[in-house]
């Protein structure tokens, strides 16, 4: 009984070391951000559900989407390939990111809940500004009043 047990638990260990070299040998084959020109924020990655900020050094795994903002671009090497990820585009980090050229975006389009124009923070600031705006527009379109003397800045 006593062999039986020690057998299982050496092989769980083996298992187990196996799964993490697998995770290791993962993160190291599918790449790196080699450089990375722009404001911090400007080259994001969204793994699963959550966006992160990424900075030169940071490791890409498989599935990962890198993207740019207007304001930043990158430099990945995944899988021994180099990939210049100019302004305002994205790659999905796969067996394909090699043979697929980065995908173009336009500056209103949102990943990750950030819009690629470089303006702030994620998407939820755009409609309480544009609300600003609207009402401030109609303010001056009414006129202040009444009287005709000019308003202050």
């Amino acid at each position: 009984m006593r062999l039986v047990l020690s057998t299982a638990v050496a092989a769980v260990f083996a298992i187990c070391a196996g799964a993490a070299q697998a995770a290791e040998e993962t993160a190291v084959n599918s790449g790196a951000v080699t450089e990375m020109v722009g404001p911090e924020g400007s080259v994001l990655v969204l793994r699963g559900n959550t966006t992160y900020t990424l900075a030169a050094g940071d490791t890409l795994f498989e599935g990962d989407t890198v993207f740019t903002r207007t304001n930043g671009s990158a430099t990945l090497t995944l899988d021994g390939c180099v990939i210049e990820l100019d302004k305002a585009s994205s790659i999905i980090v796969n067996d394909q990111s090699c043979t697929v050229p980065p995908v173009k975006l336009a500056s209103t389009d949102v990943i990750g809940g950030y819009e690629i124009a470089a303006g702030g923070a994620g998407v939820g600031a755009t409609p309480a500004l544009l609300a600003l705006l609207a009402a401030g527009g109609a303010a001056a379109a009414a006129g202040g009043g009444g009287d005709d003397s000019p308003s202050s800045p």
